[in-house]
Parts: C-alpha cells; structure tokens; sequence
C-alpha cells in the first residue's frame, strides 16, 4: 500500500525499475589537498630532523695518528729482548702470540731468549684506543748467535 506518487517518483529515480540505481560515493574535497602536500611534508620534515641532528662525532680510527704496524728486531740468543711498543699514552696493547718467558706490561715488551734459541720469531700484539680494537702490531724479532 504505497502512495501513487511516491512510486512513481521512485520510479522515475530509479528505483523499482529493476535497475539499480547509481549512487554517487561520498568524497571529501580535503583529500585532493592533503594528496598533493604529503611530499611537501615529508620534504620538510626531513630537513627539519637533518637540521636538528647532533654533529656526528669523529671515530677513533680518525683521531689516532697512524703508527708502523711491523717492528724488526733483533736480539743475540740467550739474552733479554726490552723494547717500547709505538703508540700514544691512550693507547693499550695485548699479546695475541708471544714466546714463552715474555711479558707485555703496557707499552713496554720484554723476552727472555733461552741460549739455545736460533731463528725468526713473531709476535703479534693488539693495539686499542679507548677499547677500541684498532689493528695488529707486528714484532718480527731475528734470533741470533752470541
């Protein structure tokens, strides 16, 4: 029971017909703008956060001064081999392979070579600055007879 008049407004809509009728989707005239500005945003926020970062610090492999990385010795067999390791006093070192009866105290080396010992004897040592691994020291040291 439906009024005359609204049926055939309906149907003049559209409605009714068997058709279906169109619709037109709700749009925001905001949308074309904000489309249109999100580069511009992005731009500007990361020259804004490029602005704003601390400087960023040297490393440390930039502020120490570059130190040979090989040292040839020699010393007579039977002997003390005393030696001073090159490096700042910020530096530390630590022996990754060294002869028996050697130590390592600071900058400082020190082997006792046994009388019967001939030949050619490698020491490596680890150079750090400020905990920080910075490269192998090299200690060639030639053993010869008294």
């Amino acid at each position: 029971m439906r009024d005359p008049e609204c049926v055939a407004l309906l149907r003049e809509v559209g409605i009714g017909s068997g058709e279906r009728p169109y619709i037109r989707p709700p749009t925001s005239n905001l949308l074309v703008p904000v489309r249109s500005l999100s580069p511009v945003l992005a731009l500007g926020l990361l020259v804004f956060l490029l602005a704003t970062a601390p400087p960023a610090e040297p490393s440390p492999t930039r502020a120490v001064p570059a130190a040979a990385d090989t040292l040839r010795l020699s010393v007579r067999s039977g002997e003390p081999l005393v030696t001073a390791l090159p490096g700042e006093s910020a530096w530390t070192f630590r022996a990754l392979r060294a002869p028996a009866l050697s130590w390592l105290v600071g900058r400082s080396f020190y082997w006792k070579t046994l009388p019967g010992e001939r030949g050619r004897e490698f020491v490596l040592v680890e150079r750090r600055y400020q905990s920080v691994p910075q490269d192998t020291l090299v200690l060639v040291i030639d053993v010869g007879t008294p």
